[in-house]
């Protein structure tokens, strides 16, 4: 007798059968984030965007401008057919190599600082592109093409979900893409054209350079949208 009511607990009812034994653990919750996400409208009201959105269009000028070019400049600057090819390779090799880590270099380091660099450092690599003579030179200049561009789409779309969160990300690069398309399929006319105006690719290319070095200072002058 004494036996059982020891074994039952005088509040609640509880039978206690046998020694106590762990509680099992509770599920883990879903992590807690502060994030803030804009709406689309909220995104159009950020100067961020509308600094972003320049600097974005400007490098979609650019970069098909410059890279549609390339072969041909590399055929008439005195490189044959398969060695402009083969240095083409490098860069999509590389460039395709180093985007992990720079995914990481993004989450480790502001996204506006590290897309800026990109940037500039693209504006001056053009300029060395504009006088790259014979294969020693070639192959070092596309590498370092390809580590730097590389970086330039990881960290545009980073910086873009920092700036205005994921849950309306869709939304907000729906505004952005038409313009950047629209300026990227510009980029080979315009190119050609300038190509026509003055008989060879340096004023292109010189174009090319100065829309990546804008980006970059527009990128940098783009601060955080600010929570209201």
């Amino acid at each position: 007798m004494a036996d059982s009511s020891h074994r039952i607990l005088s509040e609640g009812g509880e039978r206690c059968h046998g020694p106590p034994t762990r509680a099992a653990r509770p599920p883990r919750a879903e992590p807690v984030t502060d994030e803030r996400s804009l709406t689309r409208r909220e995104a159009l009201r950020t100067p961020a965007f509308w600094l972003l959105l320049a600097a974005f269009s400007l490098v979609g000028l650019g970069i098909t401008g410059f890279q549609s070019n390339w072969h041909p400049f590399l055929i008439e600057t005195g490189f044959g057919p398969a060695e402009a090819s083969f240095g083409i390779a490098i860069y999509g090799l590389v460039s395709g190599l180093v985007r992990p880590g720079w995914g990481l270099l993004g989450e480790r380091y502001p996204a506006r600082y590290l897309l800026g660099g990109v940037s500039v450092a693209t504006a001056v690599l053009i300029m060395v592109f504009l006088n790259v003579r014979g294969m020693a030179a070639l192959i070092p200049v596309m590498f370092m093409a390809g580590f730097i561009m590389g970086g330039y789409l990881i960290l545009r779309a980073l910086l873009t979900a920092n700036y205005f969160g994921r849950a309306h990300l869709g939304a907000v690069n729906s505004l952005f893409r038409p313009i950047v398309m629209g300026t990227g399929a510009a980029g080979p006319i315009l190119f050609g054209a300038l190509y026509d105006l003055q008989g060879g690719y340096t004023l292109a290319f010189l174009t090319a350079a100065l829309a990546w070095g804008a980006s970059g200072v527009i990128v940098l002058l783009a601060k955080p949208p600010r929570a209201r």
